[in-house]
């Protein structure tokens, strides 16, 4: 009996000592007050009474992530960032003493109004709700907890109450009270440690007509965005400004310019080589034959001699060498095709000694998509790992879309219109991100700003006057073709008949071939000089160029399917020319 009593004595003691050690740190205190501004911002005051049983050193007391301009007995507090949360440095306030003790800390909580999907269901109108984190998780329990919080207008609604461990179920230990735009309450169960508690209350949109939905706050990645739009914009003023040119109408292409050489003189892009060889075929040296199978094959009629520049006749070499016929869809052809589309002959004649270049300004303009990503993607990933990684997603996605968008007006005055379908789909991208971080005004914004980089990078540098004239030219051609009036068309074929297919090879390479074809209207023309079906006869001009397309799309078709690899085909040297001997 007597080691009965002993055992129980020793397990009351235990109980005690158990008991002392519970309570050796607590709030037995929290009150927190809130005031709301039309603008979604909330100013948090909250009052906590702590029991310190022991010295504790370097306490701290949370507050939300996104609190700023916290003070701690009206002086700015030192925070330390832990996970999604930030914590207030006590030590200051209290030191390292036992008792009981009262501190005052204060805060601003941005953007706590914002739009929420209704249960989920689509059908329903988003609500717009106020979400105020009451506690966000002290480290011992709490022991009594008071709130208040005012809003701009009369309370309506009912709120409702969340906590990290008691979850929906802490709304039947939460007793409030409304009168009027005031809502004032208490938790009659003790919180746990770590325990977080959050109000939402719907509000109306006539209380909150400022509020705007926006999770991205302007950080280093902002900033890094904006200094690179900056360095962008003074680069092209520097060294890429280009006043614009008026084009020249004209019916005839510019003196020496072939039909691929187009989108150099345009836009510094490299060699069309698929126009160069209508070109040829057009000026004699080349018959088109296009046969029931979709082939392209090309038949040489003559030699090119010294007549053409050494470019073109390294070119005219490469692709026949020693023989009669090549196949247009073949993969030679395609493999040079692709390696001709690298080069830009004549370039240096069309701009000024000193010109910058487009491709740095586009990086620097594709820089600015890439930090504009990480601004979006960063705090839709929260803290820690999930938002760097997040934030590296979204940017690196910015980037590539950033660099598709550029591309569109490189396609405005020439055929190649794949440039045009990535920057659709690049602008469709920037929405999709804009959409799921809630920073559409900033997706919208990078939209732009890459829209006008592209046009600046495409047409930008400082051209010659050989340069600024040829680019006139081109404009004037184009515009005419596109608009070419009837009568003056019926003049030009009085003068040359076969006007429509001398100008078909430019009409390509320009994108208007279409449009130039129609303004033929139904006039039936000859058999084309050098394009054969083995069913020549009398086409109309819109025939006529659909059989062109056909040939061209066929060789292009070629050029996209071939695998993307390293590319080796040395252009032969023409022949030397012959010195003249002098009488």
């Amino acid at each position: 009996m007597r080691r009965f009593l002993a055992l129980c004595a020793v397990l009351l003691a235990l109980s005690l000592l158990a008991g002392t050690a519970y309570a050796v740190t607590n709030a037995s205190g929290i009150d927190n007050h809130t005031t709301v501004a039309s603008d979604g911002t909330c100013q948090v005051s909250l009052t906590v009474s702590i029991h310190l049983d022991s010295p504790v050193e370097h306490l701290r007391f949370p507050v939300p992530g996104n609190a700023r301009n916290v003070l701690l007995s009206g002086v700015s507090a030192s925070l330390r960032r832990n996970g999604s949360r930030q914590e207030v440095d006590l030590s200051r306030a209290i030191g390292a003493v036992a008792g009981d003790f009262q501190v005052l800390i204060s805060y601003s909580l941005p953007n706590s109004v914002a739009y929420q999907d209704h249960d989920g269901d689509a059908e329903t109108p988003d609500r717009l709700m106020l979400s105020i984190p009451l506690l966000s998780g002290f480290s011992y329990p709490v022991t009594g907890f008071d709130f208040s919080v005012t809003l701009p207008a009369e309370i309506t609604t009912v709120p409702s109450f969340s906590s990290s461990y008691y979850l929906q179920a802490i709304e039947s230990d939460v007793t409030y009270v409304v009168e009027g735009a005031t809502l004032s309450g208490t938790v009659t169960k003790a919180l746990r440690d770590l325990e977080s508690l959050t109000m939402t209350l719907e509000v109306s949109e006539e209380v909150f007509p400022q509020t705007q939905v926006r999770t991205w706050t302007v950080d280093m990645d902002d900033v890094a965005m904006y200094v690179c739009i900056g360095l962008a914009a003074l680069y092209w003023l520097v060294f890429l400004r280009c006043l614009p040119v008026l084009r020249q109408r004209t019916a005839l292409p510019p003196e020496g310019l072939s039909a691929g050489e187009l989108p150099c003189a345009l836009t510094g892009q490299g060699l069309d080589l698929t126009a160069l060889v209508l070109t040829w075929a057009q000026l004699g040296y080349i018959l088109i034959q296009l046969d029931s199978a979709g082939r392209v094959l090309l038949h040489k009629r003559m030699e090119m001699g010294n007549e053409r520049d050494d470019f073109e006749c390294r070119c005219f070499r490469a692709i026949f060498g020693k023989r009669r016929m090549v196949e247009g869809t073949g993969v030679r052809y395609a493999q040079l095709s692709r390696q001709m589309s690298t080069l830009a002959p004549h370039t240096r004649t069309y701009f000024q000694r000193g010109t910058g270049n487009p491709k740095l300004f586009r990086a620097l303009a594709a820089a600015a998509g890439l930090f504009g990503g990480m601004s979006l993607g960063t705090p839709l990933g929260g803290e820690g790992l999930l938002g760097g990684l997040t934030g590296t997603l979204f940017g690196v996605l910015g980037c590539v879309c950033a660099w598709g968008i550029q591309g569109w007006a490189y396609c405005l005055h020439t055929r190649n219109r794949r440039p045009l379908a990535w920057a659709v789909a690049g602008c469709l991208m920037y929405l999709l991100l804009g959409f799921l971080a809630s920073g559409v005004p900033l997706a919208l914004g990078l939209m732009a700003w890459e829209l006008m980089a592209g046009l600046a990078a495409a047409y930008g540098g400082r051209r010659s006057g050989l340069g600024r004239q040829i680019l006139a030219e081109i404009l004037g051609l184009r515009h005419f073709l596109r608009r070419a009036a009837p009568q003056d068309l019926h003049r030009l074929r009085r003068e040359d008949p076969d006007y429509f297919f001398s100008l078909a090879p430019y009409a390509v390479a320009l994108g208007v071939d279409r449009a130039f074809a129609k303004r033929f209207g139904k006039a039936r023309l000859g058999a084309c000089p050098y394009l054969t079906t083995g069913l020549d006869g009398h086409r109309t001009a819109l025939e006529w160029d659909q059989l062109i397309r056909q040939a061209v799309s066929a060789m292009d078709a070629r050029q996209r399917r071939l695998p993307y690899e390293r590319i080796a085909i040395r252009l032969p040297n023409p022949p030397p020319r012959r010195k003249r001997r002098k009488k």
